[in-house]
């Protein structure tokens, strides 16, 4: 503790000779500034954790009192860092070099590093300009990406080439003289197919082809055996050379479309003999008659089979058949009772579709009919 600041005190106090001049109020006054002197002094402890802090700072040998950015050229950036003793306040400037960034570590980008950067940018920019062409000539036909710029590219032949020819094998390109051969056409066409479900049949066809006014024809995979009349003798019929494959059954309107495309068929029910037609569900009307064959006398008549007249043939059904139809779309054509279909102006495949007969052993229609009918893809 530091007296210093008593002792000066206590020395005018003893030096007091007049009589009387000790009186209490004077040593009042006296103790009260030797308290006012102690309540300014600190006390032990405070001074031993001043005593460690001063430890605390010289052992740390230098303080950073300062960080400048020195100037830099293309490949550094330099930093000036002052420090200062806190022992002898000497003070120190030292000068550090920032280190580089690479694929392994982290550090400041070189000069060539950014305008590599801003070329890459540029180019990216300029990916979003390019153009595809097209170049056609009478055997082959190239695509290539155009750089407007010059600059995305540093070889434009890796960016063209050549389509491949159609062949028997592969799809591709058609030649002039290809396209000679097979043909101009303007004409449409649509991908249409058949599917089943819960014993109907329907028709899966684009919106298209009905709003285009296409119509759905029906045809039968059959052997057909065409009727002639003499031109000079119209009484007179012969008949022509059998011929098998798709032939049109009857005319547009033995068949209807639904709006979600099921497949109703018509029914006669005209009773003027004009013909009037109602559309079922009903299978049986597909074919003009299905007749049971029987054997033995008529008390012991047993039933064969049924017969199906397909075409220029009659089946006999001991068990089962199975009938092969079509449906193909095309503009409305004037066809005549059992005519033929212009099929070069139909504008669809045919979606083609079975008809199953068999024979049961209960009758799934009228009592005496023991057959069933269904749809098959």
């Amino acid at each position: 503790m530091d007296i210093s600041t008593l002792t000066p005190l206590i020395d005018a106090f003893r030096a007091e000779t007049q009589n009387d001049s000790i009186t209490p109020d004077s040593l009042g006054q006296l103790l009260q500034k030797i308290v006012n002197v102690l309540q300014q002094a600190g006390e032990e402890d405070t001074l031993q954790q001043l005593l460690q802090w001063k430890n605390v700072i010289a052992t740390m040998g230098y303080v950073l009192t300062a960080i400048t950015l020195e100037n830099d050229d293309e490949n550094n950036v330099f930093l000036m860092v002052t420090t200062k003793s806190t022992t002898a306040g000497v003070e120190v400037v030292n000068r550090l070099t920032l280190r580089g960034a690479t694929t392994e570590h982290a550090g400041v980008m070189r000069a060539q590093q950014v305008e590599s950067l801003n070329d890459v940018d540029l180019k990216m920019k300029h990916v979003g300009k390019l153009q595809l062409k097209v170049e056609a000539s009478p055997t082959e036909v190239q695509m290539a990406l155009y750089d407007l710029y010059g600059d995305v590219f540093e070889d434009d032949s890796a960016v063209r080439t050549s389509l491949p020819v159609a062949t028997k094998d592969q799809a591709g390109i058609i030649s002039a003289e290809m396209f000679k051969k097979i043909g101009d056409s303007s004409k449409p066409f649509f991908h249409i197919e058949c599917v089943t479900k819960d014993g109907k049949l329907f028709i899966k066809y684009p919106n298209d082809l009905r709003a285009l006014g296409y119509i759905p024809y029906l045809l039968r995979w059959s052997r057909k055996k065409p009727r002639y009349r003499s031109s000079s003798d119209k009484t007179k019929k012969f008949y022509g050379p059998i011929m098998r494959g798709w032939h049109l059954f009857y005319n547009e309107k033995v068949i209807k479309l639904t709006d979600l495309g099921q497949m109703l068929i018509a029914k006669d029910i005209a009773t003027d003999g004009l013909l009037e037609y109602d559309y079922t569900e009903d299978i049986r009307f597909l074919f003009g008659d299905i007749r049971p064959k029987f054997i033995g006398p008529a008390s012991q008549r047993e039933l064969v089979g049924y017969k199906v007249g397909f075409g220029t043939r009659t089946h006999l059904i001991k068990t089962n058949h199975r009938f092969r139809f079509g449906i193909v779309f095309s503009p409305k054509q004037r066809v005549e009772r059992q005519g033929s279909l212009d099929f070069s102006k139909c504008v669809t495949n045919i979606a083609e579709f079975y008809v199953n007969i068999r024979k049961t052993k209960e009758p799934e229609y009228e009592e005496t009919e023991y057959f069933g009918l269904s749809y098959s893809i």
